[in-house]
């Protein structure tokens, strides 16, 4: 066969196969942005449900709760820790008798390990997380930042010198990230509403969620991006 023939054979293998690539990548680029949508969709009726009812659903919980203290979320989660992974690579031939050239390295790298299992109990005044093998207490007050991170809530405390790193299935992390910011104002001292205090749930194109809370002399802005 002539190689002008083959190399165009090769090209057209090469040209479908790069279409069919960035077909699929386009189709999943519109199903995670659908995706992302009804997700915010969701956050958002949660909120105008709030609104309407005037008070945050009453969840059940085992935990010892404080005065003015309501939960927020009481599920299943997994606790993780970034921890130190190593390995070689490399290593030394022999080029003649005694003489040996080249050597192994090692490399190390930071993995996102699971290390326990438990149970996860937020309410307006702390995030508790009950484990089998460790208990761990965030105080809201005390709360630098929360973010979702790889499918994970990272959690930062004054209070702590590592970020808590938990996975918590049994909710929409993005949600509960923004109940976790709105409570550290400090504006909920209840479940019900206070009077003259609303929540305007809004959504961009991108699906990020943001909810306006609106005070008869102030308003704060709370932002999950």
């Amino acid at each position: 066969m002539p190689a002008i023939i083959i190399l165009g054979l090769m090209a057209l293998i090469f040209y479908f196969t790069s279409a069919s690539k960035r077909q699929k990548a386009a189709r999943q680029a519109i199903e995670n942005k659908q995706a992302m949508a009804v997700r915010a969709q969701s956050i958002c009726a949660y909120f105008d449900q709030v609104n309407g009812a005037r008070a945050f659903p009453e969840i059940p919980t085992s935990l010892n709760l404080k005065r003015d203290e309501f939960a927020l979320c009481d599920t299943t989660a997994s606790l993780y820790e970034y921890r130190k992974q190593s390995y070689r690579t490399g290593g030394a031939v022999r080029v003649m008798k005694g003489v040996y050239v080249g050597g192994s390295q090692q490399h190390s790298y930071d993995s996102l390990q699971a290390i326990d299992e438990g149970k996860i109990i937020v309410t307006n005044h702390r995030l508790v997380f009950v484990g089998s093998k460790k208990t761990s207490t965030v105080n809201l007050a005390d709360l630098l930042t929360v973010e979702e991170a790889d499918g994970a809530m990272e959690i930062h405390s004054a209070k702590r010198q590592k970020p808590l790193l938990l996975q918590v299935p049994g909710m929409d992390t993005a949600l509960l990230v923004l109940l976790i910011k709105l409570c550290s104002s400090g504006d909920f001292k209840g479940r019900f509403l206070p009077d003259g205090l609303h929540m305007k749930p809004a959504t961009d194109g991108d699906g990020n969620v943001s909810v306006s809370v609106q005070m008869e002399t102030a308003e704060t802005l709370v932002s999950y991006v």
